[in-house]
């Protein structure tokens, strides 16, 4: 099953919408930057008598670090999302594969590694990170009963937990598309 046109036209409107948005986001960025700018350069033009006998200039400079990595974190993320948006990712494999359950494989057909590779590779997966079929064997039985996906990343990756949110939300997907990928290499096997 694949997603019907519909569905796909509201992916790309979607897209679309949060484009706009995070462009929206990057000029109001600009904005405050300018404007806090703007507001450092009055206070330094009209500075008190006795500014920095306590220790202004320290808190001033600690509160401008922490704005400004907060600012560079932010366009960071804003252009992780354009590029992700560009790159129509948002849209693509991922969102198929949670409502179909397929993982790019076509509807009842065998996934073999080769193709679980490639899907791996398009979520940006490096090959220290990958899971192999002894540890795919480990984790299956362990999401039988019970086990979240977090839970089995951790174990099967301990560099898991240090990653970004995003990267996380990503590799537990590839997990999850690896144990499916497992299993339906696996059954023609338990049949014999």
């Amino acid at each position: 099953m694949s997603p019907s046109d519909e569905q796909r036209r509201l992916l790309r409107a979607l897209d679309k919408s949060e484009a706009v948005v995070v462009k929206v986001y990057r000029i109001v960025l600009v904005g405050l930057v300018v404007f806090v700018l703007g507001l450092l350069a009055t206070i330094l033009r009209h500075l008190p008598v006795g500014f920095g006998s306590q220790g202004e200039w320290f808190y001033l400079s600690i509160a401008l670090l922490i704005f400004v990595a907060w600012v560079v974190s932010q366009f960071v993320g804003l252009s992780r999302r354009m590029r992700r948006i560009a790159s129509g990712s948002a849209s693509g494999p991922t969102t198929e594969a949670r409502q179909t359950g397929t993982y790019g494989q076509a509807a009842g057909a065998r996934q073999s590694v080769s193709s679980a590779y490639s899907w791996s590779r398009e979520i940006g997966v490096p090959a220290e990170d990958r899971l192999d079929d002894a540890t795919l064997e480990q984790l299956d039985p362990l999401l039988t009963f019970g086990y979240d996906v977090d839970r089995l990343c951790r174990m099967a990756n301990p560099r898991y937990a240090a990653w970004p949110e995003e990267r996380q939300a990503a590799y537990r997907d590839y997990a999850l598309a690896g144990i499916e990928a497992y299993r339906t290499r696996r059954k023609p096997d338990d049949s014999n």
